[in-house]
């Protein structure tokens, strides 16, 4: 276990007219080396849930542990959390000064800060000869999106949170960004992502959790949760195409296997049912 969370509330605006609940009792836990996906409706208390990870925002009491690798004291230093369009936080006049800020800020010695500012922008696939000496201002949205990850990593975090990591990315951006995102994990980074696009964790996530009007309605294996059609509908979402085209013919009285994620498997699926569905017709 890296993060833990008991019955977590976050209430906005309390004792005001205004007040909102954007967390109800959540609980939930953060494994160490997962990639876990947090979807849900605008609202339902995704992007809050990583904030009180990431101790941005006050929560009813105490009820969030963390694993030997995190400093509850220092969560600045321990967990990195990229927040919607990041893009539009770089502000210095290089990319190796804003990649490392971050450690310039935690007091660290020259040598120390040169090389994990390296190893951050080469970890996203920027070159730091290529892309160091260069102004954020004359990158491309994927390349801006990357070095900003890369500045939350020159911090060596144990617990990496994406908050809409794709959004605003053309196509290539978001390939691109994927690879970064497997390779951290891969190098043994735990990943948490909120996202809408419930296609982006098909091959991604280990686990998905899905959130509800500030609770949490399901988590388990993403093939299980993101198979599940009717739950990801009851709250506002459309689950990846593939457990859409089984479901729509099931509902048909094709006898197909539901709730694949996987493109070749459930062409194979389909072959499958359509044989199994026309040979008794054709014997009538």
């Amino acid at each position: 276990m890296l993060v833990s969370a008991t019955d977590l509330t976050v209430v906005y605006m309390q004792g005001t007219p205004f007040e909102t609940w954007a967390l109800k009792a959540v609980s939930l836990s953060i494994e160490a080396g997962e990639i876990l996906g947090l979807v849900g409706a605008t609202g339902s208390g995704k992007s809050t849930f990583l904030q009180a990870v990431a101790g941005l925002i006050e929560t009813a009491g105490p009820v969030i542990r963390y694993g030997p690798s995190i400093d509850p004291a220092r969560l600045y230093a321990t967990v990195g959390m990229v927040f919607q369009m990041p893009e539009d936080q770089l502000f210095e006049r290089t990319v190796v000064e804003d990649v490392g800020f971050g450690p310039r800020q935690l007091g660290w010695d020259k040598t120390r800060l040169d090389s994990s500012v390296q190893k951050a922008l080469e970890r996203v696939g920027l070159d730091p000869r290529v892309y160091g000496p260069r102004s954020p201002t004359t990158l491309s949205g994927g390349e801006k999106r990357r070095v900003a990850i890369a500045g939350i990593l020159s911090m060596e975090p144990a617990l990496l949170l994406l908050d809409e990591p794709t959004a605003g990315l053309d196509a290539h951006g978001q390939k691109q960004l994927l690879r970064v995102i497997k390779g951290l994990n891969k190098e043994g980074t735990t990943v948490v992502i909120v996202t809408h696009d419930l296609e982006l964790l098909v091959g991604l996530a280990s686990r998905v959790a899905v959130f509800d009007r500030g609770t949490v309605r399901s988590v388990g294996p993403t093939a299980q949760i993101l198979g599940q059609t009717d739950l990801l509908r009851s709250v506002g979402l459309r689950a990846p195409l593939t457990a859409e085209l089984l479901a729509a013919l099931a509902g048909r009285g094709v006898p197909v296997r539901t709730g694949l994620l996987d493109v070749p498997e459930t062409v194979e699926a389909i072959r499958e049912a359509f044989k199994a569905w026309q040979g008794p017709r054709k014997g009538r």
